[in-house]
């Protein structure tokens, strides 16, 4: 999971680097970031929900075993 974030921040990155050169219109470009952000919102989002739910699984885990330690 952590290496899927990673490469869709470092898409992200060079697609916003390779923007910062456009010589078209100001509206077209605005207009690619917001799709640009879009898409990083849409990709990003499943992988950080799961991340969330993972820590808070080990989270709970800890806690139940600190609770009722095994002798």
């Amino acid at each position: 999971m952590l290496a899927a974030l990673s490469d869709i921040e470092a898409r992200y990155d060079s697609d916003r680097e390779g923007l910062k050169g456009w010589s078209g219109p100001e509206a077209a470009r605005e207009r690619l970031l917001d799709l640009l952000e879009a898409r990083h919102r849409r990709e990003r989002e499943p992988l950080v929900q799961q991340l969330a739910e993972l820590h808070q699984s080990e989270t709970f885990a800890l806690m139940f075993r600190n609770l009722h330690p095994v002798h």
